[in-house]
């Protein structure tokens, strides 16, 4: 491991510490990340790679009245809307 390496797997093992979510997968495999289950795991950072779990992001949109489909733009925080229109909440969902 190089030191860009280690300090990354540093990150990882103390975010494991303080009790956050960490995914892994093999290196070799196509699959997506797997949430670590192993109370005590034994770290191979050769073989598999790690990650701190990402948090699902936010969004929302708004739809207007008469309108089937909301705007297309996605804002990061509740925009400003008139009286006839609806803010839509959309969550991220991650695997």
């Amino acid at each position: 491991m190089n030191k860009e390496e280690t300090k990354k797997a540093i990150e990882v093992m103390q975010a494991f510490v303080d009790g956050k979510k960490i995914q892994v997968k093999a290196k070799m495999d196509w699959d997506s990340m797997e949430d670590l289950v192993e109370e005590e795991p034994l770290w191979d950072w050769q073989t598999f790679q790690y990650r701190i779990k990402p948090s699902p992001r936010v969004f929302y949109a708004v739809q207007k009245q008469g309108h089937r489909f909301p705007d297309p733009d996605l804002y990061s925080e509740p925009p400003e809307i008139d009286i006839h229109s609806k803010i839509i909440k959309l969550q991220e969902v991650i695997d």
